[in-house]
């Protein structure tokens, strides 16, 4: 299923392109392990990379011909400075709900945009405008409450009924069926956090 919680049956992975995926990191391992399984070669963008290291632009420049690598904070170029970037990757310093790049086959952007608040169905309107519309994708993830009768007390969670929403506004659809039971989900606790992943496209009438 490509759009659903994780669940604790799901596969996850240690290490993405050489690097450790830390523990504090509590549902990346998930996350990238689907998430690499949906690249698909061509023209794609890490939206939100992150400007302290995180791995996925990597192993996306091993395996598609072109990837931007984008998020607003300056900090991503000191990365650059550490860490040379592969040949086939350029880096953007842009907000994604206003970044215009060249067409993309996919775009990913991986526990994000509940970060973003009231920009978060800006953000897909715009990711919609980026990719090719007849066979882009836009693979997602993001923390939603997984109690929703009780608060988030650390970090935000991007509730499925907003998604939904911003995701009809935005004229995208999920390119295959959807299972919204969280029944043996991935869970922090502490955050009353769990982590939905879709796949996106634009909606043809």
């Amino acid at each position: 299923m490509i759009n659903g919680f994780f669940k604790i049956t799901d596969e996850r992975v240690a290490a993405v392109a050489g690097y450790p995926i830390p523990d504090s990191w509590w549902s990346r391992g998930y996350e990238y392990a689907w998430a690499m399984k949906q690249i698909d070669g061509g023209n794609v963008a890490d939206m939100g990379c992150g400007w302290h290291y995180r791995p996925l632009k990597d192993a996306l420049a091993k395996r598609c011909f072109f990837v931007y690598a984008v998020d607003n904070n300056p900090g991503l170029l000191d990365l650059y400075k550490e860490r040379p970037f592969p040949n086939n990757m350029g880096i953007v310093i842009s907000d994604i709900d206003t970044v215009f790049l060249p067409e993309l086959n996919t775009i990913f952007c991986i526990s994000v945009l509940e970060d973003l608040g009231d920009k978060r169905g800006t953000t897909l309107k715009n990711f919609a405008r980026q990719i090719d519309p007849n066979h882009g994708s836009i693979v997602l993830t993001c923390d939603v409450p997984f109690d929703d009768n009780l608060p988030c007390p650390k970090y935000p969670g991007y509730e499925i009924k907003e998604l939904l929403h911003d995701m009809e506004d935005a004229g995208l659809e999920f390119a295959d069926e959807v299972d919204l039971d969280k029944t043996g989900a991935i869970v922090n606790t502490d955050f009353n956090l769990t982590v939905f992943h879709c796949v996106l496209q634009v909606k043809h009438e």
